[in-house]
């Protein structure tokens, strides 16, 4: 804090009824702390606000061992980046055309799925035309990107173009 702004702070703090007191490193716990006194003692007063004392001395006396909570904590959330950081590893060398046939497989079985869930609630207006699609994409039937065969290649043309030392053979389109 700047020399002028703690003169401000004392001039205002003068002048005024209010009360003010410098922040310390744990100042947002002493405020919690402040806080929680005074909702006790707006709810319940004098009693309520001794019976959260006492319970605030239990709590700091069970305080010391919750380095034994954190670290379990801090181990799943490593073993869980471990575990992301992996599968988009494994994600980034998967062959594309294998990805396809598995995201095909994996999206039939899903609508079939949500087609017998829909019908088995008599929702048949939604459920047939997702189980049609779930059947495409598992190839059993021609809708939802069915298994279609490639048109057999043609044979390309070459066209010789002269240039002025050489011939360059394009293909024509």
């Amino acid at each position: 804090m700047t020399p002028s702004l703690s003169r401000r702070i004392v001039r205002s703090r003068s002048s005024s009824v209010g009360a003010n007191c410098r922040f310390v490193s744990g100042a947002v716990n002493e405020l919690c702390e402040l806080l929680r006194a005074v909702a006790a003692y707006a709810s319940g007063g004098m009693k309520s606000l001794n019976d959260l004392s006492r319970r605030r001395q239990c709590r700091c006396d069970q305080a010391a061992g919750t380095d034994e909570i954190a670290m379990p904590t801090i181990f799943i959330g490593l073993l869980a980046l471990a575990l992301v950081l992996w599968l988009a590893k494994s994600f980034a060398r998967v062959d594309p055309k294998y990805m396809i046939r598995v995201g095909r497989t994996a999206g039939g079985i899903v609508a079939l799925a949500g087609a017998a869930f829909l019908g088995a609630r008599g929702e048949l207006a939604v459920a047939l035309p997702l189980g049609v699609t779930g059947l495409g994409l598992l190839g059993w039937a021609p809708a939802g990107g069915g298994r279609t065969r490639k048109a057999p290649a043609k044979p390309r043309r070459s066209v010789p173009i002269p240039l002025l030392s050489s011939w360059i053979t394009i293909p024509a389109r």
